[in-house]
């Protein structure tokens, strides 16, 4: 009985870590998107108001 029990622990604990550990990794990925995103949008904002645009041409 007792070490069916410590078994049945045992897996709930290793789930609760994987868990957390996916958890993280979506934390990370997420952050680094942000990051790769801003960085995107800082690079376009820069090619935009370096040259005209070309609507600004147009208008």
């Amino acid at each position: 009985m007792g070490s069916k029990l410590s078994s049945a622990q045992r897996s709930k604990t290793h789930q609760a870590e994987t868990t957390k550990d996916y958890e993280e990794r979506k934390k990370s990925r997420q952050q680094r998107l942000k990051e790769s995103e801003a960085k995107w949008k800082a690079a376009q904002e820069k090619t935009q108001s370096s040259p005209p645009p070309n609507r600004g041409g147009k208008r």
